[in-house]
């Protein structure tokens, strides 16, 4: 068996504290693992955060190595997406949460920070409702916005419109995939409302396999850095 490349995911993954939170269709609790790169409150250490994005690095140059823009998925997946997009000189956007609009860009830059002096870093979301009244009036021309639900919330991500150009190439981009219902939401508007050229989805990690029913609904190729295999950790790259 080779070396690791990636203790401290692994360990990162492997080691996460498990919540609670009660299902919004009434029938008991949800549980779900905390990750520190996916929820906000949690420390990333330095070396975390540097594996990751080597590690993402390689998997986009591997898998996906044309297109033209990368498109974060909410607060986490707008950071790590913004960092990603950084890295390999791409476009970036985002559908971004409406409660928390613009704090993923100072995450991506907090991470940058984290790297470059070598220190830990902890998120924190930022509120604000400025975006909610094109929402409710949907008269807005710039924005689009779609409802998002999951077990345990139902929320609302909007996007620029200017941000997209029909017929570019875009990859989406999310920190993790689990019942796949965020992923189907956002191929649905990038597909059937943007009419841009999906070439695939990045995520940093898949927690089963059930990532490969959105693969197959939409013809459209996720991969992952990461993905939970009872209870281990196998990696793509």
């Amino acid at each position: 068996m080779g070396k690791n490349k990636f203790p401290y995911l692994t360990k990162a993954i492997l080691d996460a504290p498990t919540l609670k939170l009660p299902r919004i269709d009434g029938k008991g609790v949800y549980e779900f693992k905390a990750y520190p790169f996916g929820e906000a409150g949690l420390t990333l250490e330095p070396e975390l955060i540097k594996e990751i994005r080597r590690g993402l690095v390689d998997c986009v140059k591997k898998y996906f190595p044309d297109f033209d823009l990368i498109v974060g998925i909410d607060y986490e997946g707008g950071i790590w997406g913004g960092l990603l997009a950084h890295d390999l000189k791409k476009g970036f956007t985002e559908f971004f949460p409406l409660e928390g609009y613009k704090s993923s860009f100072m995450g991506t830059i907090l991470l940058l920070l984290a790297c470059y002096f070598d220190k830990p870093v902890k998120f924190v979301r930022c509120y604000t409702k400025r975006y909610e009244p094109f929402r409710d009036s949907k008269k807005s021309d710039k924005y689009g916005f779609f409802k998002v639900r999951s077990a345990y919330e139902t929320k609302w991500l909007g996007y620029n419109r200017d941000s997209f150009k029909p017929g570019s190439s875009v990859l989406l981009f999310d920190d993790l995939i689990s019942e796949g219902g965020t992923a189907n939401a956002s191929l649905n508007v990038l597909i059937n409302e943007l009419n841009v050229e999906v070439v695939g989805m990045q995520v940093i990690l898949a927690k089963s396999d059930k990532y490969r029913e959105v693969e197959r609904k939409w013809s459209v190729p996720i991969k992952f850095l990461a993905k939970l295999n009872e209870n281990a950790v196998e990696f793509s790259v």
